[in-house]
């Protein structure tokens, strides 16, 4: 057998058994830490993503409320012969501490899923 066919014949075995023990290593353990990861990852990136969506709420909840609380107030005074002051802020607040409370609902954590 001529010395290149050799060397060609060695190097295609070496990266065979290369390949092989590779595929061999992942399926064993490889595979096993990357699901680990992924589920730590996840379990972080939920975490991280629902802390910021409870902040952005507490910091938008209370000019929300502002918000809908002017908005009432200015149709009760625009309702035809309605001019009731005081009433109208009463309803206003009311329908505005309805929708804050449905909102700080969604905002609060929520138990973790079961698996």
């Amino acid at each position: 057998m001529s010395p290149l066919l050799q060397i060609l014949l060695t190097a295609l075995l070496t990266s065979v058994a290369t390949w092989a023990l590779a595929a061999l290593h992942y399926r064993l353990r490889g595979r096993a830490q990357l699901e680990a990861l992924k589920a730590e990852l996840g379990a972080e990136i939920e975490r991280r993503v629902q802390a910021g969506a409870q902040q952005a709420g507490q910091e938008l909840l209370p000019a929300f409320r502002i918000q809908v609380t002017e908005g009432f107030v200015d149709a009760m005074k625009r309702w035809p012969g309605a001019n009731m002051g005081e009433t109208a802020r009463t309803v206003a607040r009311s329908g505005a501490d309805l929708l804050g409370a449905g909102f700080e609902g969604l905002l609060k954590p929520r138990p973790p899923a079961k698996r």
